[in-house]
């Protein structure tokens, strides 16, 4: 797990979970299909939030305990 990330040297944050404080960023797509967790069960939307080069992953599995 840490040679995955520190051999991805610097990612991109993907564009849909970008903040779009600007109309020029949400013109270039910053935002576009983030899915919000209030509309979803329990808070947790289908979605990606890592770089594409390391999604799919697991880095953190949370637990009941």
């Amino acid at each position: 797990m840490l040679d995955e990330t520190l051999g991805a040297g610097f990612l991109q944050v993907p564009l849909h979970i970008r903040n779009a404080p600007a109309r020029l960023m949400k013109d270039i797509g910053y935002g576009s299909g983030y899915k919000h967790e209030h509309d979803f069960p329990e808070g947790c939307p289908p979605q990606e939030y890592l770089p594409e080069a390391v999604s799919g992953q697991i880095f953190y599995m949370p637990t009941n305990a």
